[in-house]
This record gives C-alpha cells, structure tokens and sequence, in this order.
C-alpha cells in the first residue's frame, strides 16, 4: 500500500458537498465495474485502519475564470401524462381513484419543487489516499464528471492524475482531519490544543445511507 494524491483537472464548475470522501468515488467506479455487486465496496484497493479506508476528503485549488448563472434549478409544476402499468399507479398511491397515466406534478406526493444548488468554479480538486496505486488508477477510468449534476455538464473531468508521496496524509494533514474518524478509535495525530469537531457520520460507502451511523471526529477542511 502506497500513500497518493489524486488530482482531477476539471473542464467546467461542479457542485460538490463536503460529504464526498475519495473512498466512495472509488466505490462507485468499482461497482459500476462489477456491474453492480456492492459487496466490492468491502474490498476496495486502499488501506484500512479499524475498518476505516485511508481517503480523504477533497481540497480545492485555484478557480476557473467565470462564474455560471443561475445557481438555482426551478422544477415546473405541471400534470405530465405517462405510459405506465396502472396496476403499479395503484400500489403507488394507494388508492382506487386514481386517473390512471397521469401524475399531477402541481399537488401531492410528486409536486414540483425548487432545488438550489451552489456552483463551485475550482479548477483543480485534490483527494488523498493510501493504497494500490495501479488499481486506483485502473479504476478512476472509468470516472467522467465529478459531483451532481453530471446530466447538465456539471464536474466534467478533463484529466486524473494519480501521484505517489512520501507520507500518507489522507487521515490528518496540516493539522486538520482529513475524513470521519470513529471517536472510539486511537489516534496519536489528533491535535490536543483544541477542541475537534464531532457529529454522527458513516465511516465507509455509500455515504448517503442514513443507517450505520457512528459518533465521529469530523472533517476540518
């Protein structure tokens, strides 16, 4: 296992939250490889410490020279018609009612809404890691855009570059915590001056599962 940088040039602005850790960028590449199979998220090429992959989270750098209007996506509200099993509308909604092809987008359990999203204009984006660096690299291949919105062009990934260093710096670096750590872990690194943030987090992929969650030292970035 092989302490790396991996930098994504990016060709257009991207919208990315802070819960995006390199581990499940590499996740999503290897279970779209392994059409589909979610057990490779236990086995992904990085370096575990106590169940916890070495990926950091992303640090950006530089800004590209523009700025994209509007930042907010407004999704109309109308009644759209659609070919579907009526049977399956019925499950749906649950209901005997209901105008069978025709989902009302203006009221009800599919209204239209407004999704704001806050464009970022970074030219390059930094993740750490430890691991097998071939196999990072053969798996980042297959990765196209960067963050939401990838449909509109958003986070489109111009060239990934995957670089070896000295020190593994994807848990802690320049005195900041690079990832969620489980606050049951042991950690020389942890700064004692100060008080570290905590809150409740996973501590493998997918992130956005609301289940297994853990009280955790939490990124500074």
């Amino acid at each position: 296992m092989e302490p790396m940088r991996i930098t994504f040039e990016l060709a257009t602005p991207l919208i990315l939250n802070r819960q995006t850790y390199f581990d499940g960028l590499l996740a999503w590449c290897a279970v779209k490889e392994a059409d589909g199979d979610l057990s490779v998220i236990e086995a992904l090429p990085l370096k575990q410490t106590a169940g916890v992959y070495h990926a950091s989270t992303w640090v950006a750098e530089d800004t590209l020279p523009f700025v994209p209007e509007p930042q907010m996506f407004v999704k109309n509200s109308f009644k759209r018609e659609v070919k579907s099993d009526p049977g399956l509308l019925d499950v749906i909604e649950g209901s005997d009612n209901l105008k069978k092809n025709l989902f009302n987008e203006g009221s009800g359990r599919f209204k239209g809404y407004l999704e704001e999203y806050q464009f970022q204009t970074h030219r390059y984006v930094h993740f750490w890691a430890c691991g097998d660096v071939s196999r990072v690299e053969e798996l980042l291949d297959s990765l196209r855009f960067l963050g939401a919105k990838s449909s509109l062009g958003m986070g489109k990934i111009k060239k990934t570059i995957v670089e070896p260093q000295e020190h593994d710096t994807s848990l802690y670096r320049k005195n900041r915590i690079m990832r969620p750590l489980p606050v049951d872990g042991q950690y020389d690194f942890l700064p004692t001056s100060r008080k570290v943030s905590r809150g409740y987090s996973r501590t493998k992929p997918p992130y956005w599962e609301k289940t297994g969650l853990s009280e955790c030292f939490l990124p500074e970035i």
